[in-house]
């Protein structure tokens, strides 16, 4: 029996192929589990519909990171906190900060998902910092963290 995957499933397929499986393991595993669906002709093509529409939208999002890339690649951001005279900050930087700082800088919305960090910022200084905008497409920008 042919059908479609709707979900991946562990040595047999990932979600929209279409495979060849034992007619019994449909019937009484694969098709009650909803890991996958008969395969008709209509099934086919609406998986068929649905993979290239993604694909367009996938080709769409990374054309806008690409823009949003080239508007804050190697962009300063400056935020101040309190540190004691060594430098040290009394509370680390969180991601939540940095988004938000760089959002008010560029006019666009930057989750704190976004913000890639190595390990918690801690002192004063400078550093790099790098922001995921969509599969491989990504920023760096020049953090400057000031004591108050």
């Amino acid at each position: 029996m042919r059908v479609i995957f709707i979900q991946d499933a562990k040595n047999l397929g990932k979600k929209g192929e279409v495979k060849e499986v034992a007619n019994g393991y449909a019937i009484n595993f694969l098709l009650p589990q909803k890991i996958a669906i008969i395969a008709t002709p209509e099934e086919i093509l609406k998986m068929e519909t649905k993979k290239q529409k993604q694909e367009k939208n996938q080709k769409e999002k990374n054309q806008k990171a690409e823009e949003l890339k080239k508007k804050i690649q190697g962009i300063k951001i400056e935020i101040k906190s309190k540190a004691n005279e060594k430098g040290a900050l009394f509370a680390a930087l969180d991601k939540e900060e940095i988004a938000k700082t760089l959002s008010e800088k560029i006019n666009e919305k930057i989750k704190f998902d976004q913000i890639i960090l190595e390990e918690p910022i801690k002192k004063i200084g400078e550093c790099k910092i790098c922001i995921y905008l969509s599969s491989g497409v990504q920023a760096e920008i020049l953090l400057i963290v000031k004591g108050c």
